[in-house]
C-alpha cells in the first residue's frame, strides 16, 4: 500500500494535534487526516510524523545519487544496503 503523498503538515495551533497531507481536501480543508496526536512526547512524533514523506524522499535521493554519481552499488556497500533496507521498511 502506498503512503499518502507528502507534503504532511503538523497542525500544532489546534486544541487537537493532528498531522495532515496537502493532498486532498479532508476535513475543514486541511488535507487528508493521518494521525491525531496529545501533548507531551506525542508533540515531538508529530514533528517527525510529519517530516516523514520528505525525509523518504531525501533518502531515496540520496541512495540514487550514491549510486549514479559516485559509483556506490548495493552488492559492495553495506551502507547502500541498510539505507535500502531502510527505504523497504518505510514503503512495507
Amino acid at each position: 500500500m502506498k503512503h499518502t503523498p507528502g507534503p504532511w503538515t503538523f497542525d500544532k495551533k489546534s486544541v487537537v494535534k493532528r498531522v495532515f497531507s496537502d493532498y486532498g481536501g479532508g476535513l475543514r480543508n486541511l488535507g487528508t487526516h493521518i494521525c491525531t496526536l496529545a501533548d507531551g512526547p506525542d508533540i515531538a512524533n508529530a514533528r517527525l510524523i510529519a517530516a516523514a514523506p520528505e525525509l523518504l524522499e531525501a533518502l531515496e535521493d540520496a541512495v540514487s545519487v550514491l549510486v549514479k554519481e559516485y559509483g556506490f552499488e548495493a552488492r559492495d556497500s553495506e551502507y547502500i544496503k541498510e539505507l535500502n533496507r531502510i527505504i523497504a521498511k518505510a514503503k512495507g
